[in-house]
């Protein structure tokens, strides 16, 4: 999963020389984007019920991993054909008993997209480890690629983290993830692979009332395909993290009786060595209201998007020149 690498190889390299330093902050981790009614299912009408998906009668695991993977499957494929879709993020991550809040926002409608990531400073013994962050990345469907901004100085002293985006540290075209149904369908909702065999053991129930699927799921780490794209680059990431190896994770899924993604939570542990830990928990807000997509409540729109248009026109006239 997309989440803190560069922060935990720096807080890694840090918590060596200060191991019995502990420092705790609860800011933002219980921040609740939507309310209750704002999480029911959109699209009744767009996409169908899934016929067929159904719980196997003699509870056989390999038909329960099956179905697993086939629900997780088409609400990936949803998630990038519907017309509008925001999720919001919290990812609380202890690192060798450093614990640092992260808040990740994501809203496409239409042919654009914007997603605003913050991460809170780490610190141990009040020396920072990690410096905070802040990033913004728009696309549009219009636009080859889709452009980053990022500085370092946030607002996290309430529920929901902002910043000031007047002056910005660094601006660059990045490659547009895939978030419109024009594009190839290769939109995940984790990068762990969640296949049949990655599945270790699956536990699935249908709440008839309300209408959707819950799905309970211990993902197999010793199978290399399951964190073949994660496990590359925490390795990746620093010296001390180059043996790192997960030990668990577990996911828990929501899906609408529609297909599209109700809610995602994950809880991923791993470890490079008996000094070096690390506990991610992570879980999603997922709304398709036109209230929560509403870009204009995200940080600097409709500005980032003016920007990008400029920066865009400016790098083609560039090319014109060559």
């Amino acid at each position: 999963m997309k989440k803190l690498l560069v922060f935990v190889s720096t807080i890694v390299i840090a918590s060596f020389m200060l191991l019995s330093a502990c420092s705790h902050t609860r800011k933002g981790v219980d921040y609740v984007p939507f309310d209750e009614n704002d999480s029911e299912y959109h699209f009744q009408d767009l996409y169908p019920n899934l016929e067929g998906y159904v719980l196997p009668e003699d509870g056989d695991e390999e038909a329960l991993k099956s179905l697993a993977y086939r629900l997780y499957s088409v609400a990936n494929e949803l998630a990038q054909k519907c017309p509008r879709r925001a999720e919001v993020s919290v990812c609380d991550v202890t690192t060798t008993g450093v614990e640092v809040i992260e808040q990740i926002m994501v809203i496409k409608n239409g042919d654009e997209y914007l997603k605003s990531d913050y991460q809170q400073e780490g610190k141990i013994m009040g020396i920072t480890a990690s410096p905070s962050h802040g990033k913004l990345t728009y696309a549009h469907v219009d636009l080859d690629q889709a452009y980053y901004i990022k500085l370092t100085q946030i607002d996290d002293s309430g529920e929901r983290f902002t910043a000031d985006w007047s002056e910005v540290e660094e601006q660059k075209w990045v490659d547009k993830p895939y978030f419109h149904s024009s594009q190839e369908l290769l939109f995940q909702e984790s990068e762990m692979w969640v296949l049949p065999e990655t599945i270790k053991s699956v536990t699935i129930t249908h709440d008839d009332e309300k209408g959707f699927w819950h799905i309970e799921q211990e993902l197999d780490v010793s199978n290399p395909k399951t964190t073949e794209i994660t496990l590359a680059n925490l390795r990746a990431s620093s010296d001390s993290t180059k043996k790192a190896k997960y030990t668990s994770v577990v996911q828990t899924i929501e899906i609408w009786d529609n297909g599209l993604f109700k809610s995602f939570a994950s809880v991923d542990k791993w470890n490079a060595g008996i000094f070096v830990s690390s506990v991610i928990d992570y879980r999603s807000y997922i709304s398709y209201s036109e209230s929560a997509c509403d870009l204009s409540k995200m940080d600097h729109y409709p500005a980032i998007a003016a920007e990008a248009k400029a920066a865009a026109e400016q790098k083609q006239a560039e090319g014109q020149e060559e």
